[in-house]
């Protein structure tokens, strides 16, 4: 887990503690952080790392996986205009000469991390290195809430058309210039700092164990294929990474939670997109027969309409431990079933519903915030307190007023 916009919030333990650092460890070092040309960068570099690093030892981390393969530092609307590959070459070295930090150096493959900009809440980056602090460093216990990210950081990502299937998607350094700029300026990325915004005013709180970034209390929307009208979720908030099992864990403003979702929204989208106007009576995925793969033909259908392939092996994860019928039955059984998925196979149709379901999403939130009701954006639906004013109208006024007819909500009480 790395965030090169983290910083521990003023007046904080965090605060105090990389203050103490520099005051006990790095004096040495003070004329590297008093050059004219570099030394206020550098430190702030320094002070990023030591910054991700207390957060991660207040999450339950044992390291920090630490970029340092010059692709990860191109400069770009996404990085802080401090972060350069020299200067944090520079910046890992005095930390380890200083017996602040031990580094295990990585390799030069690509590896997956936690990251800010993944979509899945992780990306590729290659060369990392692992940093933890030596045994000479005192943090006690420090609370999550010590750090924050930078007002200024970028919310709107962009991210590139893969040049192949199998090939990763780069971040695009777009400007707000262009006519999508603009839009972009306008409109989309003031609407997610709304967000953010209000959400500071509603408290959202877990007692479980699992391992997230707690100091991730934010939305990103990330775009595809280099344009937004391709997909355009919401990332980002800790909330999301908890598993299901363990909602019931979270409270958001002291209150137990409850999940609303829109029942096969995905495939309700596919059915507007090709004419339909109303959604089907029946879940589109119980298939009479096969009942207990209702989950599996869910995701396998979401994977058909995203990919430019036909999909002839069973994507990773797909098929159920123990389950007898191969990928290739499955998959005849759903278009059988479905036959409207036939002919939108390789066309990647899913980012196009997936924006969409963003903007059906947004709208949504915007009628909570209406109603004072505190919220997590799980994607596709909302996690909200089950004392929320109006959280299912909020979320059927919001499928209608853009699709032009409703959508079934489901409703779990964690």
């Amino acid at each position: 887990m790395v965030d090169y916009n983290l910083l521990a919030n003023e007046g904080s333990e965090a605060e105090s503690i990389i203050e103490e650092i520099f005051e006990v460890y790095l004096q040495d070092y003070l004329k590297d952080f008093t050059r004219k040309s570099s030394g206020r960068l550098l430190k702030s570099i320094v002070t990023n790392i030591l910054a991700n690093l207390l957060n991660a030892e207040s999450q339950g981390y044992s390291s920090l996986i630490y970029p340092m393969g010059k692709k990860n530092f191109q400069a770009s609307r996404y990085l802080p205009k401090f972060i350069t590959e020299r200067l944090v070459v520079r910046a890992v070295q005095i930390l380890v000469d200083a017996k602040v930090v031990i580094q295990d150096v990585g390799t030069k493959k690509m590896i997956q991390i936690r990251s800010t900009f993944g979509g899945s809440d992780t990306s590729l980056v290659q060369q990392a290195a692992s940093l933890r602090f030596t045994e000479d460093i005192c943090y006690g216990d420090l609370e999550w809430g010590s750090f924050s990210v930078r007002p200024e950081t970028e919310v709107i990502i962009l991210k590139s058309k893969r040049k192949t299937p199998s090939s990763s998607s780069e971040l695009v350094n777009y400007t707000d210039t262009t006519n999508m700029g603009k839009e972009i300026k306008e409109s989309i990325r003031p609407f997610v700092r709304k967000i953010n915004d209000y959400l500071l005013s509603h408290t959202i709180e877990y007692s479980g164990d699992h391992l997230c970034d707690r100091s991730s209390t934010s939305y990103h929307r990330i775009f595809n294929q280099g344009t937004i009208k391709r997909g355009g979720r919401y990332f980002g908030h800790w909330a999301q990474n908890i598993p299901a099992k363990e909602r019931h864990l979270i409270r958001i403003d002291g209150q137990k939670v409850m999940d609303l979702d829109y029942q096969a929204m995905y495939y309700n989208l596919l059915l507007y997109r090709d004419g339909a106007t109303e959604a089907p009576q029946e879940d589109p995925f119980l298939i009479p027969g096969y009942e207990e793969f209702r989950g599996t033909f869910k995701t396998l259908a979401y994977a058909l309409l995203n990919s430019s392939s036909l999909l002839k092996n069973s994507p990773e994860g797909l098929m159920p431990p123990g389950c007898k019928l191969s990928y290739s039955t499955l998959k005849t059984i759903l278009i059988l079933h479905l036959p409207i998925l036939k002919k939108y196979l390789k066309s990647e149709i899913g980012m196009e519903l997936m924006n969409l379901e963003s903007r059906i999403i947004g709208r949504a939130v915007m009628n909570m915030m209406d109603r004072d009701n505190g919220f997590v954006i799980l994607h596709d639906g909302l996690l909200v307190a089950q004392n929320s004013k109006h959280p299912e109208g909020c979320m059927h006024e919001a499928f209608s007023h853009i699709i032009g007819w409703d959508s079934k909500v489901t409703k779990e009480m964690h």
